[in-house]
């Protein structure tokens, strides 16, 4: 199931709770102004980052990028979701890079998370369409 992840650009560093098969985790999205652009750590529920002083991350997922698959390097480790987190572009362009103007809820860039099997799906999709099965 699709989940997006409603960040609130207004906020130039926040922490969200959300929920992913029924674990809270805790995402830290942030701007960085030296790398002009958007960061984003996950933490699981035993380090919220608002009242642990030196919180422990899950995943560091470094500066988003246009449709970029955030999470991919953590996929399979079993203190994180099996899924994964896209920096997606909703007006279907995906050349603009992700600034402080065009990203969060309801802008062209959102961070949404897919099943693994909604992945698996696209990837058959693309496959297809490129004659690759």
């Amino acid at each position: 199931m699709t989940i997006s992840l409603n960040v609130k650009s207004s906020k130039l560093n926040e922490v969200y709770t959300f929920k992913i098969g029924g674990v809270k985790y805790y995402l830290h999205c942030y701007y960085n102004n030296r790398a002009s652009g958007w960061q984003v750590v996950i933490y699981n529920s035993d380090n919220n980052p608002n009242k642990v002083t030196d919180p422990t991350p899950l995943a560091d997922l470094g500066k988003m990028m246009p449709n970029a698959a955030l999470t991919w390097r953590y996929v399979g480790e079993d203190s994180l979701f099996q899924g994964e987190i896209v920096c997606m572009d909703t007006v279907g362009i995906g050349i603009d890079p992700v600034t402080l103007g065009n990203f969060g809820d309801g802008k062209q860039y959102q961070l949404v998370y897919f099943t693994e099997s909604e992945i698996e799906e696209f990837r058959l999709s693309e496959w297809t369409t490129y004659g690759i099965v």
